[in-house]
């Protein structure tokens, strides 16, 4: 894994069994402040277990944490199918915008991607969510049609690899 320079006090690491709660906590909380439900049986059933999901079945998952060990940040790369993987759950609690963290963790998901032989990323978001969109681009993704998997995205992105 690539090691990225962070603000004092935060770390990007792999996920543990144990952090699934605290990453849901995360999640719904980023979800609903933005006007979005969660679906725990659902596109969000992967946080129940975030190893089987996703380091068990070739993918990863990492964690942003402060040095008092609060989750503060996540992102998945989950695969699909022919060398494809999608980027899911890329969340950072909102005290967190803005310094560049985002973008350290999405350059370092791509770089798993790559070392996963991945030929394309994908990810979904939804049209209101200007600032992802904006890194998402900013990082090579461009809109592509395809089918959806999540209810409340309406934009599928692809990174050529």
């Amino acid at each position: 894994m690539a090691t990225v320079s962070l603000p004092e006090g935060l770390k990007i690491r792999p996920a543990r069994a144990s952090d699934s709660s605290a990453v849901t906590t995360l999640v719904f909380g980023i979800l609903q402040s933005f006007g979005f439900t969660p679906d725990p049986s659902g596109t969000d059933a992967d946080l129940a277990n975030l190893e089987a999901t996703y380091p068990m079945s070739g993918g990863c998952f990492l964690i942003v944490e402060t040095s008092a060990g609060e989750i503060v940040g996540c992102c998945g790369l989950l695969p699909l199918k022919d060398n494809e993987f999608e980027l899911r759950k890329m969340y950072l609690a909102s005290r967190y915008r803005g310094l560049g963290i985002g973008a350290k963790l999405l350059r370092m998901i791509i770089a798993e991607a790559r070392h996963r032989n991945a030929k394309r990323n994908i990810l979904e978001t939804a049209f209101d969510l200007k600032d992802a969109m904006k890194l998402y681009e900013r990082n090579g993704f461009h809109p592509v049609q395809r089918e959806k998997m999540a209810a409340r995205c309406d934009v599928i992105m692809a990174l050529e690899l």
